[in-house]
């Protein structure tokens, strides 16, 4: 038999309830998702993906240069809309006793379900990074002030301590 344990007292004064803390298990069988194919799913992806053609990959200096850091950043705000999709779903989702899910089960089942799709985005992304424009520009540094990394560093002054 378990043993009730007392909610955990804070400084403030106010108390925390154990239970209300205990992350539910996710054993919930419901699809969710039945009223949206994996389909449709997959072409609001690809639509997203899509909203960018064109894309500017910026070379800043004393930054290393990353040659498809601006693929890489739409496709990651595109992951995000799709995550943040599938969260909004499940947000509005109920269980069989017409309650609202728990916030961890939504996070829970929003990640499995991302994962799953994602097999099925693959393709779209391969397929949209050999079909991007990518506009390559590099930002001068030839308005910024000269900022020593050390004291005594002159600008454009090479220091063969700095080779060992």
């Amino acid at each position: 038999m378990e043993e009730e344990q007392e909610p955990l007292e804070r400084e403030q004064g106010y108390t925390i309830n154990k239970d209300y803390m205990k992350i539910p298990e996710v054993d919930d069988q419901t699809d969710y998702f039945a009223f949206i194919s994996n389909d449709d799913f997959v072409t609001f992806y690809g639509q997203l993906l899509r909203l960018r053609m064109q894309v500017d990959n910026f070379s800043y200096p004393y930054e290393e240069f990353i040659e498809d850091d601006g693929i890489s950043e739409h496709i990651a705000r595109c992951n995000g809309a799709l995550h943040m999709k599938l969260i909004s779903i499940l947000s509005n989702a109920k269980d069989e006793n017409g309650k609202y899910l728990h916030s961890d089960v939504v996070k829970n089942k929003a990640h499995y379900k991302y994962e799953e799709l994602a097999q099925l985005t693959a393709p779209l992304i391969e397929k949209y990074i050999e079909e991007v424009q990518v506009n390559y520009i590099t930002l001068s540094d030839t308005n910024l002030i000269f900022i020593p990394d050390y004291e005594g560093e002159v600008e454009g002054q090479f220091n063969e301590e700095d080779l060992e």
